[in-house]
């Protein structure tokens, strides 16, 4: 049972003018997880995989879930083709069994999340991989954390000072680790709970510090993948 707690530095301070202190948590109890949800006043959602031969892509670098309240829609790419497994409890994996590499953002890029969670199925049980987090601090200035896990089981991050997310990344540090992902949650997140509405060129910003982690990933990804 382990709390890992990081107060991040302060990100392009010269451009956006100061910031609030950060502090984004992570977890990999479930218990914990949903405790501190209910103490900062944070409703879960589940994202559903399965709709039903509704309009979300199950099948693609890109494959997509829906909130089960809310109806936002989640985008979870890959570096891999990836399929929804509908059958039981639904799952995304692999067209080839694993992958080593997945970025879960809300779909509309005006959207935010405050809390994520999910479970990890690794094909080595000890395998290491980081969870990073790509979003902005309560006072608008854009953030990145990261955070060194390993295993399967549950895992989760939570912003516990008004910190507001576009991303999640999971990277495995060998290549195809991930055997699946399933049992995702989410608490969906508003610009209101900033200190500071930003400006549309802040979104702009955000989105490439979004788009630019994709790209990094993947470009380790195949580096690490040629050096094998």
């Amino acid at each position: 049972m382990q709390r890992f707690i990081l107060l991040s530095g302060l990100l392009w301070c010269a451009a956006f003018g100061g910031s609030s202190e950060a502090a984004v948590v992570m977890y990999d109890n479930f218990g914990e997880f949903q405790s501190d949800l209910n103490t900062f006043g944070m409703d879960r959602e589940n994202i559903l995989l399965d709709d039903k031969d509704g309009p979300l892509i199950e099948d693609g670098i890109t494959v997509q879930g829906m909130t089960h309240q809310s109806d936002r829609i989640f985008d979870i790419t890959g570096d891999e083709m990836l399929t929804v497994e509908a059958s039981g409890h639904a799952f995304i994996d692999a067209e080839d069994g694993s992958f080593g590499f997945a970025t879960i953002s809300p779909n509309d890029e005006t959207e935010f999340f405050s809390a994520f969670a999910f479970h990890i199925k690794t094909e080595d049980r000890a395998a290491n991989f980081t969870i990073t987090v790509d979003g902005m601090d309560s006072g608008g200035v854009p953030l990145s954390e990261s955070f060194d896990a390993s295993g399967s089981g549950f895992f989760g991050v939570i912003g516990t000072n008004g910190e507001l997310f576009r991303s999640l990344t999971i990277e495995t540090e060998d290549a195809n680790q991930i055997a699946d992902l399933r049992q995702l949650r989410v608490a969906v997140g508003e610009l209101e709970q900033a200190n500071l509405l930003p400006e549309p060129a802040s979104l702009g910003i955000w989105s490439l510090v979004v788009v630019g982690g994709c790209a990094a990933g993947r470009i380790r990804k195949r580096a690490s993948r040629r050096g094998k």
